[in-house]
């Protein structure tokens, strides 16, 4: 449980640093990080565009997350009453729960940046 707990909080750590540094521009077109779509790559203003409509719902999904690496363990304690088979039983499920949660935040968040980029992209075309 500790080692999953802290690969969450890492990872939800992880998306939301990507997410302030592409939404602020620190962090511009690449190969590894952000929104990378046709309409995200297809100029500086369209990436930016993305990141700033995807931003608010990212950051929540990367924070979600790492709570994700934390809480339960909590809720399964408390829930339990102290029979370690319940605990984790209760640890899975709350994890599955707040990580499903988490990417669904993450996805809708990528496809309005994308939506947020095709606009740009129309708008320069015109």
């Amino acid at each position: 449980m500790l080692v999953v707990g802290l690969a969450l909080v890492a990872t939800g750590l992880l998306v939301v640093g990507i997410a302030e540094r592409t939404a602020d521009g620190r962090l511009g077109p690449n190969r590894w990080a952000g929104i990378r779509t046709r309409a995200t790559r297809s100029s500086p203003e369209a990436w930016r565009a993305a990141h700033d409509e995807a931003h608010r719902l990212t950051v929540l999904g990367g924070r979600l997350m790492a709570l994700a690496g934390i809480a339960p363990v909590f809720i399964g304690l408390v829930a339990a009453g102290g029979e370690p088979d319940r605990a984790i039983s209760w640890w899975g499920s709350s994890c599955l729960a707040i990580i499903t949660a988490s990417v669904a935040l993450v996805l809708v968040a990528s496809l309005n940046g994308h939506r947020a980029a095709a606009d740009v992209q129309r708008e320069r075309s015109t």
